[in-house]
């Protein structure tokens, strides 16, 4: 998974029943994919924030999830 793979792919591969049970066994020993996303998501958040002075941010509410 850490190299690209879909979680559904390496489930089939290594015969497990769901995927559910593929990323309870082998989440831990990924845990650079935790600050991957984290990165991703920021600077999807960061291209997507209006321009400073923008009507855009008249008003609106950030959530810090």
């Amino acid at each position: 998974m850490e190299q690209g793979a879909h979680p559904k792919e390496m489930a089939e591969l290594m015969g497990h029943s769901s995927v559910q049970i593929t990323l309870d066994r082998y989440s831990h020993v990924m845990p650079r994919l935790t600050a991957a996303l984290a990165e991703r998501i920021d600077a999807a958040y960061r291209a997507a924030e209006p321009a400073p002075g923008s009507t855009a941010t008249q008003g609106a509410t950030v959530v810090d999830l």
